[in-house]
């Protein structure tokens, strides 16, 4: 019924062949009670016969009644000029949608990802039940905060690629990947009474590896109850080194407890994601890293940071133009990046960091 009751407008099937039925005339009164305009599709209408029934259905009181037969596809024209007619005007939309927040929520299957947003949605847009792997697909869902817009995009559940159950399962999977990459913040969902899977490590390390920042959203909390959030958050640090920069909400969804409040954490993320770090302050953060670390010497070449230049937002990319480039290992990379990370006030979510050979300084 949540979509019957946020509708602008109503189409009413019948079907022609049968004619007018005491259920049809049931129906036909709960949607006048509801103050929408209906439009009745009177399907299987092919035929003389079931073309002499169409005008029975009159009598429901709503007009147009529209002949219709989706297998001939007759008529469906006319259906779809009818509606269209008695849909509102678009008001002016002056805020691109796509370049809102995007959110996506992701995790195992029945950690409770749909109940989670169904508690923020405050209707059950998603199936929600106690069978793992209700959700097939991807729901995008517009929600709104403190005048704030944004998309939450709850996802299937994500289960062992080497034991697919079948083609839905795989593209389930398929879709959840899909949606990591195209979010700006993860809400990457665990269930407080079980313990980390291979399947949630490499969830970690694919949000790592597209530099996406991330919110540990440890649900279900409410049935853990003999579970510490000091000794649950340094299980998940020491589990999830990849996810180390990842803030940590406890939250129970049956209950719709700290739900916004975790979305408030998430768009945080966002916005140290967005932000754009004025040169000077890149470079004289670049400087005191340099200072307190030096890049170890490699094959008798002692690279330098000369400067840097950010290049891109969500993630925070950063080229940093250097002498003896190729001589910075992976270990160097990570120290600079978690270094630079809080002195610019970025610690939270993951910097890309482009190292690139130059023999001047800027």
């Amino acid at each position: 019924m949540a979509g019957v009751q946020t509708a602008h407008v109503l189409v009413l099937v019948v079907d022609a062949k049968e004619g007018l039925t005491p259920q049809d005339q049931h129906i036909a009164r709960r949607l006048r009670q509801m103050g929408r305009p209906v439009v009745i599709a009177a399907n299987k209408s092919e035929g003389k016969e079931a073309g002499m029934t169409v005008g029975e259905f009159s009598a429901l009181g709503f007009d147009p009644v529209v002949a219709t037969s989706a297998v001939h596809r007759i008529g469906l024209d006319e259906l779809g000029e009818a509606v269209a007619a008695r849909l509102p005007e678009a008001a002016k939309v002056e805020e691109d949608w796509d370049a809102l927040p995007r959110l996506a929520l992701i995790g195992r299957r029945n950690v409770g990802k749909s109940s989670f947003l169904n508690a923020l949605a405050r209707e059950e847009r998603t199936i929600v039940s106690d069978v793992p792997g209700t959700t097939r697909d991807a729901v995008d869902l517009l929600l709104q905060k403190d005048n704030r817009r944004f998309w939450l995009i709850d996802t299937a559940g994500l289960r062992r690629m080497k034991e697919p159950e079948g083609p839905v399962e795989f593209f389930s999977q398929v879709r959840t990947e899909r949606a990591i990459r195209r979010a700006d913040v993860i809400l990457f969902m665990l269930d407080a009474r079980e313990g980390l899977s291979t399947t949630d490590l490499k969830t970690a390390d694919l949000i790592r590896e597209e530099y996406k920042p991330c919110v540990v959203v440890v649900n279900k909390w409410d049935l853990a109850p003999k579970a510490v959030t000091g000794e649950y958050a340094a299980y998940l640090e020491n589990r999830l080194p990849s996810l180390r920069l990842a803030p940590i909400c406890f939250t129970s969804a049956r209950e719709g407890s700290r739900c916004w409040q975790t979305l408030d954490v998430a768009l945080s993320l966002y916005d140290q994601a967005s932000t754009e770090v004025p040169t000077p302050q890149l470079n004289a953060a670049l400087v005191r890293a340099e200072r307190e670390h030096e890049p170890p010497v490699r094959k008798g070449r002692k690279p330098r940071l000369l400067y840097g230049v950010q290049v891109g937002v969500r993630p925070p990319t950063f080229v940093i133009h250097c002498r003896h480039a190729q001589a910075i290992d992976a270990k160097y990379k990570r120290f600079l990046g978690a270094r630079l990370g809080e002195l610019l006030g970025l610690d939270e979510v993951p910097l890309r960091l482009l190292v690139r050979e130059t023999t001047r300084k800027r």
